[in-house]
């Protein structure tokens, strides 16, 4: 990531004007010194797609997908990793360098950088990280 530039970030979801996201990440931010413009985007289910569309081509860089279109964004990644096709689901979306939506959720890596003590610190907020294994 460059450090001088702004990421346009983003949860879609019904409700998500409850979301801790928005802190969360200026949280991560703020430590990494990077710039972001993380935006709540309450939508339909009819609006998701096309929302989701608008995003990524008005320079979005990664979206957060809550309840209850995990499974809707599932349908519209072209790379899925091997999880999220377990799941039929997906929470993360970006873009590759083919202009494709894909899954970004590194399971293992974070599953190991949690175990290490390596994940960024967070002051001032409790999180609960659930990690589920599907067999």
């Amino acid at each position: 990531m460059k450090k001088n530039k702004l990421y346009q970030l983003a949860l879609f979801g019904h409700p998500v004007n409850h979301s801790l996201s928005p802190k969360i990440h200026q949280q991560f931010a703020d430590q990494f010194k990077l710039a972001i413009d993380y935006r709540l985007i309450d939508c339909n289910k009819r609006e998701f797609v096309d929302l989701v569309d608008v995003f990524f081509q008005e320079g979005g860089h990664g979206a957060n997908v809550t309840l209850p279109y995990k499974n809707d964004a599932f349908e519209i990644a072209d790379n899925i990793s091997h999880r999220a096709e377990q799941a039929q689901a997906i929470n993360t979306l970006s873009l590759d360098k083919m202009k494709k939506l894909r899954n970004i959720i590194n399971e293992k890596k974070l599953n190991i950088d949690i175990e290490e003590g390596k994940a960024a610190k967070i002051k001032h907020i409790k999180i609960a990280v659930s990690y589920t294994h599907l067999t």
